[in-house]
């Protein structure tokens, strides 16, 4: 799908030149957070939007101040997750 953005001239700009460290990728960031904070995507669906792997996604999101909800169970399903991982690998 192709989405068609008007944006003013001055904003065009900034964006294509990377002024004031706002770039076209970062743009695209803004959104693709926005569109994942609101369930309108899922995390895997803005690792691909982003072109990016679901580490890089952790810190975009860390940096955005999104962070997991995490209920008890899953973060103990997750820590289990993590003690397997590590016993596989010694």
């Amino acid at each position: 799908m192709e989405i068609v953005l008007t944006i003013p001239d001055d904003v065009r700009t900034e964006a294509q030149n990377g002024k004031n460290g706002v770039g076209v990728r970062r743009l695209l960031e803004y959104i693709g957070v926005e569109l994942y904070k609101a369930d309108a995507i899922t995390g895997p669906q803005l690792q691909e939007l982003l072109g990016i792997d679901r580490f890089e996604l952790d810190g975009v999101l860390k940096a955005h101040g999104v962070f997991f909800d995490y209920t008890p169970e899953e973060l103990d399903e997750e820590m289990e997750t993590i003690k397997t991982l590590q016993a596989t690998r010694s």
